[in-house]
This record gives structure tokens, sequence and C-alpha cells, in this order.
């Protein structure tokens, strides 16, 4: 079966709307692909502030690091990009930010439920400074994207230890931007360990974005730049 057969069952309901093995198809049509990161282009940075909102929910993250950055360009960016999604999945939208269990088929699908899909076509791309790329290189070669992906998703409930054991791991990559990563888990370590629990959240959300950010070739400041 093509492809717009699929998509022509699709619509008339005859295949599962949440089919996520469709939508990573369809990105992967020249013409999805091509709207997509030309839209991305003529709007430079507010792929990457999706990302970030995507995140965090934190409505801001869509453009507060763009220069002139604004509200307005962010939700019209956002909007086109849905747009050409519905294209070839009209059930696309973003998170209603209702708790979902994972693989739940009433999760509406969203750029952050399929971001590995749209991170695949490079939709996300972050464009870094030269030298930034050249250190995470260096770093990733010394075994830093394992860390990483654990950064990802760790919170408090995993427990001090935990959290002491990967700070640990950095430290023992020995390279300078290792250290800035680590330095957003270290800060919300001794803030739980001086008895400042919501704040301790804070920084371990700020460490998990972080995690993210370099993953998808964003470059990131120290915690105590």
């Amino acid at each position: 079966m093509n492809l717009a057969k699929k998509y022509k069952q699709l619509f008339e309901g005859k295949i599962r709307s949440n089919d996520a093995i469709l939508l990573k198809e369809a990105l992967n049509l020249s013409s999805v692909k091509s709207q997509l990161l030309a839209l991305s282009k003529k709007y430079p940075g507010y792929a990457n502030g999706l990302a970030d909102y995507m995140d965090s929910g934190i409505p801001e993250d869509a453009y507060r690091d763009i220069q002139g950055g604004n509200k307005a360009t962010a939700e019209k960016f956002y909007n086109l990009a849905v747009a050409i999604v519905h294209n070839v999945d009209p059930t696309f939208d973003v998170s209603d930010g209702k708790p979902f269990a994972p693989g739940d088929p009433n999760e509406p699908k969203g750029f952050d439920t399929e971001s590995e899909a749209f991170e695949k076509i490079g939709f996300f791309e972050g464009k870094g400074r030269s030298n930034d790329a050249a250190l995470l290189t260096e770093a990733l070669a010394r075994g830093l994207k394992p860390l990483l992906t654990i950064g990802t998703t760790i919170t408090k409930n995993d427990g001090e230890d935990a959290l002491l054991d990967l700070s640990d791991k950095f430290d023992r990559i020995d390279d300078e931007y290792a250290g800035e990563i680590a330095s957003w888990l270290d800060m919300a370590i001794e803030l739980m360990q001086d008895g400042y629990a919501g704040d301790a959240t804070k920084k371990l959300k700020e460490f998990n974005k972080a995690c993210k950010d370099v993953l998808r070739g964003k470059p990131i400041k120290s915690a105590f730049a």
C-alpha cells in the first residue's frame, strides 16, 4: 500500500489515526520535508524555540532566546508548521497537556510527542558557534552522549545518590564543556542538600533542558555564567 493510499484511508477512518509510523514516513516526503525546512530557514531560531517550548511547557521559551523574538511571530511560525503537517496528517496538533500513559492511543500527536521524527529531518537542528561544535564533538567522543541521555529525564525522585553518581560521571570525562553542562546538575544537588526542594526541582528541569539542547547541537552556558 503506498503512502497516498494510506492517507486516503486515514481520512476515511479505516486505519488508526494515531499511527506514528505514517507521520514519520510522511515527513520524509520531499515536499513536506522541504516545506518544513524552508519555513525553519525563513523564521531563524523559531524551530529551536518551538522545541524548547515543547520540552518546558513555558510559552516564553518559544522566542526568548531569539534576537527580536516575540510571541506573535512564534505563534505564526507554529501555525504555519502545523498547517504543513496537516497536509499529510490531519490528526496532528499540539498536545493538550493532559497526562497520558506511554503509548496511550488517545494521546494527540504533536511536536512534543513526535519530536524524534522532526529531529530526524533536521527541523529542530540548531546552529551553534563553531567552537561549541568542536567542544561538543570532543566531549561526545569521550562518552558524554549516554550521560546526556540520562540527564534528559533524571529527576529528584531518582534520589540523591543517583544525582551524585551522574555528577561524578560528568566529572570523570574531564572536559570543560561537560563541566558546563553538569553545572546545572551540581547546583540542583547543592540546593537539595541545603533544603531548598522547590529550587532544586526547578534547577533539575533546567539541567534536563540543557541536556536536550546539547543533544540537538544547541550551545548552552554554565549555570554559573
